[in-house]
C-alpha cells in the first residue's frame, strides 16, 4: 500500500458520512431482500388462488341470491370484473407467462 492509499483508508475510517452511507446501503440491501421475499410469497399466493379457480367453477353465495358467481364473470371482461379484474394479468406479469 502506498502513502496515498494509506491516507485514503485513514480518512475513511474517521469519516462519519462514510459510516452513514455504509449503514444506509446495508439497510437498503436488507430492504430489497425483504421485498424480494414478499413478492415471492405474493406470487405463491396468486398461484394458489389460480389453482383454486382451476379446480372449481366459481363462488357460491357471493351474490347472496343463490346464483353461482362463475370465475369468468369475476375476471377481466366479466360482468362482475370489479371483483377480480386484472387477476390474470397480474399473475402473468409475475410468473413470466405471456
Amino acid at each position: 500500500m502506498n502513502d496515498l492509499e494509506s491516507m485514503g483508508q485513514q480518512s475513511n475510517a474517521n469519516n462519519p458520512y462514510k459510516a452513514m452511507g455504509d449503514a444506509y446501503n446495508s439497510g437498503f440491501k436488507k430492504g430489497a431482500e425483504s421485498k424480494d421475499r414478499d413478492i415471492a410469497e405474493l406470487v405463491a399466493m396468486l398461484n394458489k388462488v389460480e389453482d383454486l379457480m382451476t379446480d372449481s367453477v366459481g363462488v357460491e353465495g357471493l351474490h347472496m341470491n343463490g346464483d353461482l358467481a362463475t370465475w369468468d364473470s369475476l375476471l377481466t371482461g366479466g360482468f362482475y370484473e370489479d371483483w377480480l379484474g386484472g387477476f390474470n394479468e397480474l399473475l402473468d406479469k409475475h410468473t413470466g407467462a405471456e
